[in-house]
């Protein structure tokens, strides 16, 4: 679910869903090969969300095996990363 943020006048996620598949060694999320690469099934929202079931039960149905959707709805944010400037030697 995104939240809007007043302060900010923006948009924060506050909860993602992601399409799982368990096995031996575990869980893991789920992904479809598209031509930028691996997109891994996780929403921030409803619609895009809804957009990745089908896959989902492809994938399901192609591998014969369960896929969970998972919800994670406990924000903690861990760390920041800023972009420096760079520098130039000329």
């Amino acid at each position: 679910m995104i939240d809007l943020n007043p302060e900010e006048n923006t948009f924060k996620i506050q909860e993602i869903w992601a399409y799982i598949l368990s096995g031996n060694q575990g869980e893991g999320i789920i992904g479809e090969k598209t031509n930028f690469g691996w997109v891994p099934l996780v929403a921030a929202d409803v619609s895009r969300l809804k957009s990745l079931r089908p896959i989902a039960k492809n994938i399901a149905k192609n591998t014969k095996k369960e896929v969970k959707l998972v919800k994670f709805s406990v924000r903690e944010d861990i760390e920041t990363i800023y972009v420096e400037n760079e520098k130039s030697d000329t």
